[in-house]
């Protein structure tokens, strides 16, 4: 069943989040840019896509939308703490069980983790 994971980390540029890939998976390859900048990497010897696109809804999140066969990362939350520890940066992805409460959203930061509200978020 192919997986897809979405986070949304402050103030990330798309340098960074190349930096990362490549760090996470080796080879990355730029295959498109419009309309979003678009990298394809390998897991498990699958090719995963990931979608990158910064200054989310005008602010100050980049999204990383992995979407492949197969993820290193088992959840969104795993993913978006391999993101935190890489960056430091505040990182907010989807919570496990969140189809039971679709507003609930999963924030890291140097505070720890929390649930947020995503209508209180400032993207």
């Amino acid at each position: 069943m192919p997986a897809s994971i979405e986070i949304y980390v402050r103030d990330l540029t798309v340098e960074s989040a190349e930096s990362w890939l490549t760090d996470q998976f080796g080879s990355v390859s730029q295959v498109r840019t419009e309309p979003a900048l678009t990298y394809e990497v390998e897991h498990e010897g699958e090719t995963v896509r990931v979608f990158v696109a910064e200054n989310i809804e005008g602010g100050a999140y980049t999204s990383l939308w992995f979407n492949g066969p197969s993820l290193p990362w088992d959840t969104s939350r795993a993913c978006a703490r391999a993101a935190f520890d890489q960056f430091g940066h505040e990182v907010i992805c989807d919570p496990e069980g969140y189809e039971q409460d679709p507003w609930s959203m999963m924030r890291i930061s140097d505070d720890g983790e929390e649930r947020v509200d995503e209508r209180d978020i400032e993207f």
